[in-house]
């Protein structure tokens, strides 16, 4: 249960916004974003909306700092696995491995980042995804030149990978079982990659 009162301690505070974010994020999977108001926020914590509004200025401020939260996450993920230098189909393989791993343990950030557009279209957050999507079409131009793709229009190809993890991810996260999520990369190589690859010139 959350204190009313202000703190100084900055570890406090830090520990406060995080727990405010993942009471928002659990409302905002089980109603949608526009039925989450921060008086159910403040009521799953047990605190006042006065105590909220000293973190966050609105459920837009908190909407924003979840999302950019949540990127900066994957870019952090991101950047450890691309530095790995793995093959590119391996690096994207790796990459799929540690976000299924990571959005098993967290399946309302699922729900919230594949239902609620309203977070997905935040410039900002708009900004930060075409960094990943390019980064993405990247590995697969390399992997047509190593032959381990045929020749494809990688654009192309990036946009039917970014639906369907998309579609399989809101998929996967309805289940009843709670590791449905870490099935997502044999889902993506099975629908899409694998038989591209049975395609490549040295295949």
């Amino acid at each position: 249960m959350f204190m009313n009162g202000n703190s100084r301690d900055s570890g406090a505070r830090r520990r406060h916004r995080e727990a405010i974010l993942a009471a928002f994020a659990e409302l905002v999977a089980a109603q949608g974003y526009s039925g989450t108001t921060m008086q159910q926020v403040a009521d799953r914590l047990g605190c006042s909306v006065g105590y909220l509004y000293r973190h966050f200025p609105g459920k837009l401020a908190l909407a924003r700092s979840l999302v950019d939260r949540e990127v900066a996450r994957f870019e952090q993920l991101d950047a450890r696995v691309r530095d790995l230098g793995l093959p590119p189909l391996a690096t994207y393989r790796r990459l799929l491995e540690e976000l299924s791993r990571y959005l098993a343990e967290r399946r309302a950030l699922v729900r919230v980042f594949t239902r609620e557009t309203v977070l997905r279209r935040l410039p900002e957050a708009q900004r930060r995804y075409q960094r990943f999507r390019q980064r993405d079409r990247e590995l697969f131009a390399a992997a047509v030149r190593r032959g381990d793709l045929p020749a494809v229009d990688c654009g192309l190809l990036g946009a039917v990978v970014d639906g369907v993890v998309d579609g399989l991810m809101a998929h996967l996260a309805a289940q009843d079982d709670p590791d449905a999520l870490r099935q997502l990369p044999d889902r993506v190589f099975d629908l899409v990659l694998d038989p591209l690859r049975r395609r490549a010139p040295g295949s």
